[in-house]
């Protein structure tokens, strides 16, 4: 399969154009990851506790989930669906 272009002479196929936008992608990940980069380095450093609401310590520390182990299983009854089921009858 093969796209129109401006070009008659060269023929761009669906493959090639997802290639290069698979490639534009990369490329502009890579440059937005730079830029994170470069404001990341040119601010003052900034702490854990300086984002939380209240960074005191909790005078009594939370206490933990009475119940431990498994959690419950996944398997659940079979849904009634008669369409599914009325050809083996």
């Amino acid at each position: 399969m093969t796209l129109c272009n401006r070009n008659p002479a060269r023929h761009v196929t669906v493959r090639d154009t997802a290639a290069s936008d698979r490639e534009t992608a990369t490329v502009l990940r890579g440059l937005v990851f730079y830029r994170v980069l470069e404001l990341a380095v040119g601010h003052d450093p900034v702490r854990y506790r300086d984002l939380v609401a209240d960074p005191k310590h909790k005078a009594k520390p939370p206490t933990p989930p009475a119940q431990q182990g498994q959690p419950p299983g996944i398997e659940r009854p079979r849904a009634a669906r008669p369409w599914r089921t009325a050809y083996l009858a």
